[in-house]
């Protein structure tokens, strides 16, 4: 059989890749959503009651659909992110391992280099002129930049905070819309027809995220 092409793959995303999975089932809702008004003219103007009767069945049904959607996808991400936070967490354990029956011994032999190293220190001349060896120096705070600037563990558990925060916003809304809040349907219904909403792009930001290490991961691999 021929390989499939990259758009025939955009299109029909892995069932392996959830996240893809359900991002294309959010936006088929979208487009059924936007499809209503056109289907209920034409189901008003051929009069058939049963018709009229699905289709105000369906207009109150995908509002929810979508909001479970995004509510599958909010479970998606995060149960990549916890996997990638164990993860993380077991290579700490292991690296924390290794460390262990290394760090007393060698924690005596700086001890004795700085003390010989002090002492040198301290014959030298002010200006350094003298100074032929590079003072080495025991220090937490020389890790302080990638604790800033690359701590993964700390990232992850960033993008969870964001996503418990939308999701609880998520469930807010289902809550609502269940109970037949007019305004809650007034709200999901401008967000499927495409108006901007600020949870909604946090959820598609961290799906990004996890696309873009995925695919760097297979880029490795690769």
């Amino acid at each position: 059989m021929p390989a499939r092409s990259r758009t025939q793959q955009a299109a029909n995303p892995s069932p392996a890749d959830p996240i893809a999975t359900l991002r294309e089932r959010t936006r088929e809702l979208e487009r059924e959503w936007r499809e209503l008004p056109q289907r209920r003219n034409a189901v008003l103007l051929s009069g058939n009651e049963q018709e009229i009767v699905r289709l105000m069945i369906r207009e109150r049904q995908l509002p929810l659909e979508w909001l479970d959607t995004l509510r599958q996808r909010v479970a998606s991400c995060r149960a990549s992110l916890e996997a990638e936070q164990q993860q993380l967490l077991r290579e700490r354990e292991e690296l924390r391992q290794q460390l262990l029956p290394r760090y007393t011994e060698l924690l005596a032999t700086f001890e004795e280099f700085a003390t010989l190293q002090r002492r040198y220190a301290e014959l030298l001349l002010p200006d350094g002129s003298e100074q032929e060896l590079k003072f080495l120096v025991l220090s937490r705070h020389a890790y302080a930049a990638v604790q800033t600037e690359a701590q993964p563990l700390q990232s992850v558990r960033n993008l969870l905070h964001s996503l418990n925060d939308c999701g609880l916003w998520l469930d807010r809304v289902h809550a609502a819309l269940t109970e037949g809040s007019s305004e809650a349907l007034q709200l999901v219904g401008s967000l499927l027809s495409g108006e901007p909403c600020l949870q909604v792009r946090v959820l598609e930001s961290i799906e990004e995220s996890i696309e873009r290490k995925r695919n760097a991961k297979g880029s490795s691999k690769g």
